[in-house]
């Protein structure tokens, strides 16, 4: 028997009453449990407004009589009547201000609050401004100010009781909670937002991969194309010829790499002096604008210069430089000239085929679009990666246990805020990580396949 009790008082110290509330219900809840409450508070609460007034009355009706009031000894010395009237006076007029800044116009449970807190600070300076008037007041006129004093008790009395009132009633934290549940409602907005926006960007990001993948199907099945191969032919041999032309180029170049710092100094002494720094500069573009061969002119008269010792070389420069004229010949000038411009004759027929095929242009577009997609998937991971981020700094669940700490005190039980589907996910809270796997193995799938490409 004895154990059977302990076990049922035991059982009974554990048991908590529990009440669960949708978080989307919890603002009618509110209302609905507090409406009531509010509205039998509002009705006392304005009750004592309505004494407080005529307490008001009462209180400017007795500093009126105090104002009035004559000394009852004709014998005080005029610098003590004198120092009264000045306390009186002011007195009277900190009493007035006190009395003209009490607003009882606003009633109920919300402006009762504000108004006891504005009361009490407004009391307790009254106190510092009227100590020694009322004293003073004590010593020559006892009845008429505290007649006053009691007046005034009364005021402060009515301001507790309806301090009292709130303090004492569950709906004390009222607008607390209420200011509580607009900080929630706000980041559990914010949040909504978020996720909207993820599942936005999620499905964006899956569009751009299928648009992604048919570009890159497109382009495979071009790139097996007849037209497309030759294509490619065409590139290659263009390629060719660019190499073919940079040797042309490299080999004439060396040539007159040995001839640049004597061409120099020729030139001042030359007459035809900017033709001579015209290959001086660029020995290529020079022959190419020459079309009566200048150049043979101009090593004649260099060589002749080199030998005559008129341009000061080392020994070492100056063979270099006579056998690099020797070897730079009129017909070794001629096939530099013919083989470059028959190079880039067929190179530039080539980019004319080139240009103009239809192959060319449309892997080009697809090409561009590939980028493009791959661009936009990057975006939008790293989009989807930031909001995701924002939405774990953003956490509520502090807000809502602290709102529902204040709702349990209110409601004097255990209240516990459910979401929509939490009943679901604790029935097979398996099949949810499952899916959150899935979620993140697609993730870092799509990332791959992005890196791949790149």
């Amino acid at each position: 028997m004895l154990k059977f009790l302990k076990d049922l008082f035991k059982k009974s110290e554990t048991t908590e009453e529990i009440e669960h509330i949708k978080i989307e219900e919890i603002d009618i809840w509110l209302n609905k449990h507090t409406s009531e409450i509010v509205e039998d508070i509002d009705k006392d609460i304005n009750e004592i407004y309505v004494r407080m007034e005529t307490e008001v009355k009462e209180l400017k009706n007795s500093l009126n009589e105090l104002s009035k009031a004559e000394l009852k000894n004709d014998k005080i010395a005029l610098r003590a009547i004198q120092i009264m009237q000045g306390n009186r006076e002011t007195y009277i007029l900190r009493l007035n201000q006190f009395a003209d800044s009490l607003d009882l116009s606003n009633k109920g449970f919300y402006s009762g609050k504000r108004f006891y807190k504005d009361f009490n600070g407004k009391v307790i300076e009254l106190n510092k401004q009227t100590i020694r008037g009322y004293h003073v007041m004590q010593e020559f006129m006892a009845n008429e100010s505290s007649k006053v004093a009691q007046c005034l008790k009364k005021i402060v009395e009515s301001s507790k009781e309806i301090q009292d009132l709130i303090e004492k009633s569950p709906i004390y934290n009222l607008d607390e909670i209420k200011e509580s549940l607009k900080e929630f409602k706000n980041k559990q907005k914010a949040l909504s937002d978020i996720d909207k926006k993820v599942k936005d960007k999620r499905e964006d990001l899956e569009e751009y991969r299928r648009s992604r993948e048919k570009i890159d199907k497109k382009i495979s099945q071009l790139k097996k194309s007849e037209a497309y191969l030759s294509y490619k032919k065409l590139a290659e041999k263009r390629d060719n010829l660019i190499e073919d032309i940079k040797k042309i180029e490299d080999n004439i170049n060396n040539d007159f790499s040995a001839l640049s710092r004597p061409l120099k100094k020729h030139s001042r002494m030359s007459m035809n002096e900017k033709a001579v720094e015209r290959y001086a500069q660029s020995p290529i573009l020079a022959l190419l604008g020459d079309d009566k061969l200048e150049i043979m002119d101009i090593l004649t008269k260099l060589k002749q210069n080199i030998i005559e010792n008129k341009i000061e070389l080392k020994d070492k420069q100056k063979n270099k430089a006579i056998q690099t004229v020797e070897k730079l010949s009129k017909r070794y000038i001629e096939n530099f000239i013919n083989n470059h411009k028959s190079v880039k004759n067929v190179k530039k027929e080539i980019d004319t085929q080139i240009l103009s095929n239809r192959v060319n242009q449309d892997f080009n577009d697809m090409l561009y679009k590939q980028e493009h997609f791959l661009k936009k998937c990057k975006e939008t991971i790293s989009d989807i990666n930031i909001l995701e981020k924002n939405n774990m700094k953003m956490s509520i669940e502090n807000v809502k246990k602290d709102l529902e700490k204040k709702y349990s005190k209110m409601a004097m039980r255990k209240i516990v805020f459910i979401e929509k589907e939490e009943k679901k996910q604790t029935e097979n809270p398996e099949e949810d990580n499952n899916k959150i796997d899935e979620t993140t193995t697609a993730n870092i799938e799509e990332k791959n396949k992005i890196e791949d490409k790149d």
